[in-house]
């Protein structure tokens, strides 16, 4: 995992991309349920727009991208 500040995440909020792991539920070829590891990857404008809508209160760019950042464990993807 690279160390980049966040000013200089937000200030490539357009091209950064960031990359982070969910479990999913999810059913086998037969039908039995499984869990999933899911990797999902998005740009840094998306990933404050996504924790904006879970967070309405909270304006600061740089505070939603960071909480989005801790509570998913979320890491740079590439570029910057």
């Amino acid at each position: 995992m690279r160390d980049i500040s966040i000013d200089k995440l937000l200030d490539n909020r357009h091209t950064q991309l960031l990359r982070w792991d969910e479990v999913r539920k999810g059913l086998d070829a037969d039908g039995n349920p499984v869990e999933v590891y899911v990797t999902l990857e998005a740009t840094v404008h998306d990933c404050i727009n996504m924790h904006k809508l879970a967070n309405p209160t909270q304006s600061c760019d740089a505070e939603l991208l960071h909480n989005f950042m801790a509570i998913n464990w979320a890491y740079v993807s590439k570029g910057c």
